[in-house]
């Protein structure tokens, strides 16, 4: 294990509380069918994506600014962080309540914005809710994460090396 690794998943499992305290929101049973009906438009995933992503650019710019590479590292701490997010969303799914109700609530949600009332879209819409896959969850976000990692210790690297300020000359 490079010490690039060890840092980003040490930095990425310290985001840890982060991914717990943006998972709790979606306990709510209307956050939940606006976040089932919105899609990614919705501001619970503005909210849930934009803390992790100014740090994961703060990792990459804390690892270039150590020496690291900021690329590396971000995507460690990305994959890291994607982990334990996907983990704690997965787990908010499987302990919420009314259940039942939120998956007939977004089926007539479904069916009030003119998508096709099909049985087998109706189950396909119930069993993710009713039965949600942990898979689905932590490795979707762990692979999510990872990319978002890689992007933004780039750009957090580059811009700590852009505003770093030059040494200066020498006197010999």
């Amino acid at each position: 294990m490079t010490e690039n690794m060890r840092l980003g998943i040490r930095l990425g499992l310290f985001l840890a509380p982060l991914a717990l305290l943006l998972a709790l929101p979606l306990f709510s049973f209307d956050v939940r069918l606006s976040s089932i009906v919105e899609g990614p438009g919705y501001w619970i995933y503005w909210v849930q994506n934009l803390p992790p992503l100014l740090a994961l650019a703060l990792i990459g710019g804390l690892a270039a600014r150590r020496g690291y590479g900021p690329a590396s590292t971000g995507l460690w701490a990305g994959i890291a962080y994607g982990f334990v997010a996907g983990f704690f969303h997965y787990g908010v799914e499987a302990l919420a309540s009314r259940k039942r109700a939120l998956a007939e609530a977004a089926w007539n949600a479904y069916l009030a914005r003119g998508y096709s009332g099909d049985p087998a879209s109706r189950r396909v819409l119930t069993a993710s809710i009713l039965h949600p896959n942990p898979l689905a969850f932590i490795s979707k976000t762990g692979l999510e994460f990872a990319l978002v990692g890689l992007a933004a210790g780039l750009v957090g690297g580059w811009l700590m090396r852009l505003t770093a300020s030059p040494r200066p000359p020498s006197v010999t």
